[in-house]
């Protein structure tokens, strides 16, 4: 009878397994990032956020140029043409930092990566960020 039952469960387990594993699910323990891993995305996001504060940077100087001009009344010709198109490159390469940023960390969201990462990396050296 013992012989029976363990045979039974034997089998049971044997095929619980097979029929487990044949489901897809992963059973290895090692799907969780490594911490090479959050160094790369670290870096790509600090990159991107120095990136959209460059940008930023540049945006503010285009705006107090083209205010400057506008205050003044006198810029015209290549003078003119010269502070608007500054402020129009300024203003796309802002765009498209932020985009890109953006982009960034919707790949690492789809990647897997855990989301605290990503807020460390975001908060790292961010003056906005609130103090502990």
């Amino acid at each position: 009878m013992k012989a029976r039952i363990a045979a039974a469960l034997t089998v049971s387990i044997a095929f619980g397994l097979s029929s487990f594993t044949a489901s897809g699910l992963n059973t290895d323990a090692g799907t969780t990032p490594t911490n090479l891993d959050r160094s790369h995305w670290t870096d790509r996001i600090r990159d991107a956020r120095e990136r959209v504060h460059t940008a930023q940077n540049l945006y503010v100087t285009a705006m107090l140029s083209y205010r400057q001009m506008r205050h003044r009344r006198r810029a015209r010709g290549e003078e003119k043409l010269y502070v608007l198109t500054l402020r129009k490159a300024a203003q796309s390469e802002l765009s498209s930092a932020e985009h890109d940023l953006d982009r960034l960390l919707e790949e690492a969201r789809r990647s897997g990566v855990p989301p605290g990462w990503l807020r460390d990396a975001m908060a790292e050296n961010n003056p906005a960020a609130p103090a502990d």
